[in-house]
């Protein structure tokens, strides 16, 4: 079993949610494409997800509140919950609305839902691009990666690996991490399972840590540890972390390290043509996942040309950026210390604006399809709401 990071959840939210879930994640993994929206939207406008669906539908439904604060084994800001096309997977809490419950797949045209996994197997991280939901579970006493086609039941996924997790769908593939070993601060690689033939490779055979990868129709991207002295990801203990970007093109399988001083870490791919990624540069021992600068760059470009699209500190540890289509999307807190959840282009032509409808609330989880965006609205002790907005 990977080693527990209980000790650094915060405290509130060591309850485990609920009420009513459901990646980057999430599509946010995806190539996804430009939408016709540039305002900052509305989580009451009726707008449609492409296939007749609206954000109207969403906003209300209450999902189990883990974890985004970083505790074994919900960890590092995946949400546990995903959205694509007019399809939502999330975990719903548990009995009571206490704990995490089974995960389930709603169609929000229809409203019908069904049960993918159910809460005996502690299914966690959900992603989800077209036909393609993924999800990570306990499989045997450890993290295992499970993956669901447009048919037939969902397959647990095995490899060169003690166990796997951090999983990122495409239409086509998942991209996960493996462990080779059974501690979390043994060596990892990142793998591909491709769907149309059920292989499963490692694309990064090297030393030391690679993780946290994402996934689009034509590349990978993930953050490569082996430049660090311990040669693994350090949550919130240790100083002097080092990390650099890789790129993976799915079509040559040419990986290239996008080298910087410093770290970075969590890159993202959702933003269509781009690359983006969380930089803590001259930050030793970095802030970790509460304060870091959101940069961004067209893939092929040369490392020089990376471009900030904002300094971000989060009110809590852990509530990643999300991108997709032609929008990045980040919780963060304004110089008057109010949570906000703010929306830029990925271009970069016009500066980043709120989302209306948040203020005075505790945001968590941002995640989104081309047509909706999500986020978590932490309600009472442990309940979570999810407010829908246009795109």
């Amino acid at each position: 079993m990977r080693a527990s990071r209980a000790s650094f959840l915060i405290p509130v939210l060591g309850a485990l949610i609920g009420c009513g879930d459901g990646g980057s994640g999430t599509s946010d993994a995806g190539s996804g494409g430009a939408t016709s929206s540039t305002g900052a939207g509305s989580s009451s406008s009726g707008a449609t997800g492409g296939g007749g669906c609206s954000a109207d539908g969403i906003s209300g439904i209450n999902v189990a509140a883990i974890d985004f604060y970083g505790g074994t084994p919900y960890a590092l800001g995946y949400p546990s919950y995903a959205i694509d096309g007019c399809r939502l997977v999330y975990l719903a809490p548990g009995p009571n609305g206490l704990g995490s419950g089974a995960l389930k797949l709603r169609d929000l045209v229809t409203g019908d839902e069904q049960t993918l996994e159910e809460a005996t197997e502690a299914p966690r991280r959900p992603t989800i691009a077209g036909e393609v939901i993924a999800w990570e579970a306990t499989v045997a006493g450890a993290p295992g990666v499970r993956v669901k086609g447009a048919t037939g039941p969902a397959v647990t996924l095995a490899g060169s690996f003690v166990h796997a997790g951090e999983p990122r769908a495409a239409e086509d593939a998942v991209v996960f991490t493996g462990w080779l070993g059974s501690a979390d601060t043994d060596d990892t690689d990142i793998f591909l399972y491709r769907l149309s033939t059920k292989a499963v490779t490692a694309v990064s055979p090297a030393a030391k840590q690679q993780r946290f990868a994402d996934i689009s129709a034509t590349h990978l991207t993930w953050t490569d540890f082996s430049g660090d002295a311990a040669g693994y990801y350090k949550d919130q203990v240790g100083a002097a972390d080092e990390a650099d970007v890789v790129l993976f093109d799915r079509a040559t399988s040419v990986a290239t390290t996008r080298h910087r001083p410093g770290k970075q870490a969590f890159s993202i791919l959702g933003a269509k043509g781009k690359v983006a990624y969380l930089d803590w540069v001259g930050v030793q021992p970095e802030p970790k996942l509460d304060g870091y600068a959101l940069q961004i760059a067209n893939l092929g470009d040369p490392v020089e040309s990376d471009a900030l699209v904002s300094h971000i500190y989060t009110p809590f540890l852990h509530v990643r950026p999300v991108a997709r289509g032609q929008f990045l999307e980040w919780v963060g807190t304004s110089e008057g210390g109010q949570t906000q959840m703010l929306r830029r282009a990925a271009d970069l032509v016009t500066p980043a604006v709120p989302l209306p409808g948040l203020a005075d609330t505790t945001l968590v989880g941002p995640t989104a399809s081309d047509a909706i965006t999500l986020v978590g609205v932490q309600k009472g002790v442990v309940a979570v709401e999810l407010r829908a907005f246009a795109r």
